[in-house]
């Protein structure tokens, strides 16, 4: 991710993989979570609360 240095959030680019820091509060499942997209911000679920790989195709 892209850090400002005015302290800015990050600028998330497609491939960088993030964990919510609440996920409750945003209303999405504990995990990480990959950039797939940026104009609007799409984020695909690659990984549980604990890291592990899940399964998110057919």
């Amino acid at each position: 991710m892209t850090e400002h240095e005015d302290g800015a959030a990050p600028t998330p680019t497609p491939y960088d993989h993030l964990r919510p820091t609440a996920p409750e509060r945003a209303g999405v499942d504990p995990g990480v979570y990959r950039v797939v997209g940026t104009d609007p911000v799409t984020l695909l679920r690659v990984g549980d609360a604990d890291g592990r790989r899940v399964t998110t195709g057919g």
